[in-house]
């Protein structure tokens, strides 16, 4: 008798890396778009309107900079425990099987 695999669902963290590879790709969209657009809007205002304006922005790209690489080391965490998990699935899977032919001769 063979033993039971309990294998990681493959299939979950495949589809969870890819939904935030695909929501970092949107995420970069907006802020293109939100850069792009505020360059009219920095170049028009003057004083302490526009210093502000310039400083909110460029704190909101910072804090996406660093939300963008937490969310790229998730994606990664996730290929890695799914790797990492299929490599102890198969490593308990062979000690079963070894196991099992000690005890059946």
């Amino acid at each position: 008798m063979s033993p039971a695999r309990t294998v990681a669902d493959d299939s979950a963290y495949q589809a969870a890396a890819q939904a935030i590879e695909t929501t970092l790709d949107q995420c970069d969209k907006i802020t293109n778009q939100a850069v792009s657009a505020s360059e009219t809007l920095v170049s028009a205002w003057q004083g302490n309107a526009g210093n502000a304006f310039h400083q909110a922005l460029q704190a909101w790209q910072q804090q996406y900079a660093q939300l963008r690489q937490l969310m790229d080391t998730f994606a990664s965490t996730l290929a890695g425990t799914r790797s990492h998990m299929n490599s102890q699935e198969n490593a308990a899977m062979q000690n079963a099987q070894r196991f099992h032919s000690l005890i059946n001769g």
